[in-house]
């Protein structure tokens, strides 16, 4: 009777460790009892979690965002591209439950974090922790962004909070997106012109295969912007196309592949014009 628990419960680690794109070793060490001790992460029910972070804020999460957690706070990889200074404006497209805002808004201490995130549930939280934080420098904002204004289907992932797209490709090869639901659409040109945002330090991008139109409704932003951070699926293979765009919009590339989940890959450009400041 044990063993059959224990294989049962084998097979479903395996299976969700796929899920997420970390193989099982990988998985487990970020589950290891020195990060939980360094977040001081604590069970709320069994959704949903709270960890205190290294900056002093505390953030309500998914228990699956623990990898995030990870990558952004104990790895740093946003830091090994842009460390965010005290008066940057900076927009987090793809908010989720606002981990990189609540990172973004400490360092951010006399500028802007505007945190944009369609999916209702991530939304509530994200709000959640802005407010908890008393972080007065941050705008939330519930919206999708596409190419065009309007409404959109967001295709929910059946328990993977981080796994909502936009973009049906990512999910016609499976039933699990069956469930979805309707949200307003805007452009991040809208957007910014409604937030008076003329430029941007720095935007990060985690929009689960919407990347392209993400940038067609935002060129106008990411022509006077200086650096993007996107978050992207290697096995949708749309980096080519992305630079391209990216490239003719005075961006140049640096790709780094993340050292943890073998699915997720990270592409960083920075404008030109910035590149020579720093040289």
């Amino acid at each position: 009777m044990l063993l059959r628990r224990f294989l049962n419960f084998w097979h479903g680690f395996r299976i969700l460790t796929r899920s997420l794109g970390l193989n099982p070793r990988s998985f487990w060490r970020l589950f290891n009892l020195d990060r939980i001790i360094y977040y001081r992460t604590r069970s709320m029910n069994k959704i949903l979690a709270y960890s205190k972070l290294p900056d002093g804020c505390v953030a309500i999460h998914f228990w699956d965002s623990l990898p995030t957690l990870d990558l952004i706070y104990f790895v740093g990889i946003y830091d090994s591209f842009r460390k965010i200074d005290e008066k940057d404006t900076v927009i987090d497209c793809g908010a989720h439950a606002g981990i990189f805002t609540l990172k973004a808004a400490m360092r951010a201490r006399h500028g802007l974090v505007l945190a944009i995130e369609p999916d209702p549930h991530n939304y509530e939280i994200l709000k959640a922790n802005v407010k908890n934080n008393g972080l007065t420098n941050v705008i939330t904002i519930r919206n999708a962004l596409m190419d065009k204004s309007g409404t959109a289907r967001l295709y929910l992932h059946p328990f993977l909070s981080e796994g909502s797209s936009l973009n049906r490709s990512i999910t016609k090869d499976t039933e699990s997106y069956a469930k979805y639901v309707m949200v307003q659409s805007t452009t991040l040109d809208d957007l910014a012109a409604a937030c008076k945002i003329d430029n941007a330090d720095l935007i990060k991008m985690a929009v689960n295969a919407a990347e392209l139109e993400v940038i067609k409704g935002g060129e106008k932003l990411l022509s006077k912007s200086k650096h993007l951070a996107i978050e992207y699926d290697r096995k949708l293979s749309r980096t080519v196309e992305l630079t391209r765009l990216l490239v003719s919009l005075g961006f140049k590339r640096i790709s780094l592949q993340d050292p943890i989940a073998t699915h997720m890959g990270f592409l960083f450009f920075e404008r030109e014009s910035a590149l020579r400041k720093s040289n």
